[in-house]
């Protein structure tokens, strides 16, 4: 009886957090396309103003920013998790070749231990989709300073593009949560 009341709250509770992270998705993307309707609205105008051109410049500098700090942290986190399971795992084999003439009982602890907290690295890793967050956010850096260092165009036409790519960005990012099992930070 205890396991099907715990299964049933189980449930419920999974279904719960399902609806929370569809209705926070929408939430945020409803945020996001509110935070680019005055860009959008300056573009619609057709009018290269200096308004226009200060919009432009705000969102592309702030995104530009945002995107190259997350790219930054998250590759920073899989280059430590790397660097650490190297260390963890020299220590591990050289516990185990010091336990082929040491046997102390804490050697195997090392054997056993280390390489645990190594998987624990690459599953945590894993289940936050660190390594996709990272490619996504070095791909949009990409896109978006493509439109920094573009000499060639008006600025209603790479207006056009940035919202554009901001836009698609969130659809695509809306997507891959939804479709994920953790939602990304």
């Amino acid at each position: 009886v205890a396991e099907a009341v715990f299964f049933v709250i189980t449930a419920l509770l999974v279904n719960y957090l399902i609806h929370k992270k569809t209705q926070w998705t929408q939430v945020r993307s409803e945020s996001e396309h509110k935070r680019y309707e005055r860009l959008k609205y300056l573009i619609d105008q057709k009018n290269a103003t200096d308004e226009l051109k200060a919009e432009f410049r705000n969102h592309l500098t702030e995104q530009i920013g945002y995107n190259k700090e997350r790219f930054e942290m998250y590759e920073s986190i899989e280059k430590g998790s790397s660097r650490l399971t190297w260390v963890l795992f020299v220590f591990s084999f050289s516990a185990v070749v010091g336990y082929l003439f040491i046997h102390h009982e804490w050697l195997l602890l090392v054997t056993a231990g280390f390489p645990i907290i190594a998987a624990s690295l690459h599953a945590l890793n894993s289940i936050t989709n660190v390594q996709r967050l990272s490619d996504d956010h070095k791909h949009i850096l990409e896109k978006l300073e493509k439109i920094h260092n573009e000499k060639e165009g008006d600025l209603i036409s790479n207006a056009a593009r940035l919202h554009s790519v901001l836009t698609n960005n969130d659809l695509i990012w809306a997507q891959k949560t939804l479709d994920s099992q953790v939602t990304p930070p």
